[in-house]
C-alpha cells in the first residue's frame, strides 16, 4: 500500500527542510511520538529508534521501530526505511520544493504490515492511520517554523 500527503508552507523551501531534519525537535511536536533516541548519526544517515502510541478504532497502543533515513542535501529529500518494527516493509520518500511563495513538502510512504486473513477488514483503518499520521510530521515541521 502506499499513501502520499503533501502540504505547503509561507517559507523558503531551505528553512523547511532543516527543521524537517531536525528530529528531536520535530518528535516533540508530534502528538503520538512518546519517544526518538537517536542510535546512529553521520554526515546525512541517521537512524534512531522511534515510540508511538496509537488509537486506532478503540485500541490502543504503543509501538517501536527503528528506521534509518538518507538526506541528500543537493536533492533536498530524505530516503526512509524501516528496520526493525511491526510493519513487514516501511518505507518511503519525503521531497522539498521552492515555490514561487514560499515552498511545499510531499511525504510518499509504502507500508504493508501482513495482515493475513483479517488485511481486507483492518487494510481501510491502516491506510487512515498511516495518513493521518504522515500528515502529523507535515505538522510538525509547520509548528516548529511558527515557533521560530
Amino acid at each position: 500500500m502506499q499513501v502520499q500527503v503533501a502540504r505547503k508552507y509561507a517559507y523558503p523551501m531551505e528553512q523547511v527542510y532543516s527543521a524537517a531534519k531536525d528530529l528531536r525537535r520535530l518528535a516533540s511536536q508530534i502528538p503520538i511520538i512518546r519517544k526518538v533516541e537517536i542510535l546512529e548519526e553521520k554526515e546525512n544517515l541517521v537512524k534512531a529508534k522511534w515510540t508511538a502510541h496509537l488509537e486506532i478504532a478503540g485500541f490502543s497502543q504503543t509501538v517501536s521501530w527503528v528506521q534509518t533515513d538518507r538526506w541528500d542535501d543537493e536533492k533536498k529529500i530524505c530516503e526512509f526505511e524501516m528496520t526493525e518494527g511491526q510493519f513487514q516493509e516501511y518505507k518511503g520518500l519525503w521531497e522539498f520544493f521552492q515555490e514561487s511563495e514560499g515552498s511545499r513538502s510531499v511525504l510518499t510512504v509504502s507500508y504493508e504490515l501482513g495482515l493475513g486473513p483479517l488485511g481486507p477488514f483492518f487494510q481501510q483503518m491502516l491506510q487512515k492511520m498511516v495518513r493521518d499520521a504522515s500528515q502529523m510530521w507535515l505538522n510538525a515541521v509547520e509548528k516548529i517554523l511558527s515557533a521560530s
